[in-house]
């Protein structure tokens, strides 16, 4: 300090001199890696072709080129973070896996697959045969009904020398001729009038010829 008189006033200045101080915090992150080691087992190749060339039945093992393993290499340490001031570690290792299991369990997704189809076309064949089956007794059946329906039918009206008389004729216009296994179109709506009429007339031999039908 240092003082300063003079007749009218009197000054005095005081100086500090301050050691300047630095204060640092330095917050490390949590779970901090001191060093990393990774290993890596990488299974080879799998062909079907021979050293000649020729196909093989069963899959043959073929290791991993070293350039393959450099590359796999490679990959790696770009995915971990590989810093090599921690002295962090790599190994890859080119090894034959145990196939055993994979295998069996392709057999299994192999057997599955082959039943299910197996069993789609035994049930496309199944309906194939029910419906022949249905067809073949729906004939059967139409065929009994047109034999008894043509026993029961009125008479047919007489018919010139030389005609042939027909069990479904006697219809009114209608030449005689054979009538088809299945009645025409433009046939069906008299036929079911002339059946209406015998039903009308003899109903009991219609109940008698339908209950031999249901019980056939």
């Amino acid at each position: 300090s240092s003082e300063v008189r003079d007749d009218n006033k009197v000054e005095t200045a005081v100086t500090n001199y301050e050691i300047n101080k630095t204060v640092e915090h330095i917050i490390n992150s949590v779970g901090n890696i001191k060093r990393l080691s990774v290993a890596v087992l990488v299974d080879g190749a799998y062909r079907k072709t021979d050293a000649a060339g020729g196909s093989t039945a069963e899959p043959v093992y073929e290791p991993r080129s070293q350039e393959e393993i450099d590359r796999i290499a490679a990959l790696v340490r770009n995915a971990v973070g590989f810093d090599n001031q921690r002295n962090d570690q790599i190994e890859v290792v080119n090894l034959a896996f145990d196939r055993t299991s994979m295998e069996f369990e392709q057999q299994k997704i192999d057997q599955v697959i082959q039943q299910e189809f197996y069993f789609d076309i035994g049930k496309k064949v199944l309906l194939v045969a029910l419906a022949i089956l249905a067809f073949l007794y729906l004939r059967k059946i139409l065929k009994k009904f047109f034999g008894s329906l043509g026993r029961i039918l009125p008479p047919a009206s007489p018919t010139r020398a030389g005609q042939n008389i027909s069990p479904y004729e006697g219809l009114p216009g209608e030449e005689s001729r054979e009538v088809p296994p299945i009645v025409p179109e433009n046939r069906r709506p008299r036929l079911i009038d002339q059946m209406q009429t015998a039903a009308k007339g003899r109903p009991e031999e219609i109940a008698k010829v339908i209950k031999t039908m249901m019980i056939e």
